[in-house]
């Protein structure tokens, strides 16, 4: 069982595939979240939920170590 700290990472875009994907590359535990359970890889935990209610948000990110929202929104 792998002790290391879980990060989440809410959205998984192409920002968040990436990111997810260079922190399990150094060893950490990571559990993307977004609106499907597009695969990110053997070392990266897919989960599906909908972020828009609180409820759904916090049982998504329980036992985090720490939380990472990327957004893709151009700016203006």
């Amino acid at each position: 069982m792998n002790h290391a700290p879980l990060h989440i990472v809410l959205g998984a875009g192409p920002a968040g595939s990436i990111l997810g994907t260079h922190l399990a590359r150094t060893g950490a535990r990571v559990r993307n979240v977004s609106s499907s359970t597009a695969d990110r890889g053997p070392a990266v935990e897919s989960v599906a939920a909908d972020l828009s209610t609180p409820v759904a948000a916090i049982a998504a990110t329980e036992g985090a170590w720490s939380r990472e929202a990327l957004t893709e929104r151009a700016v203006s």
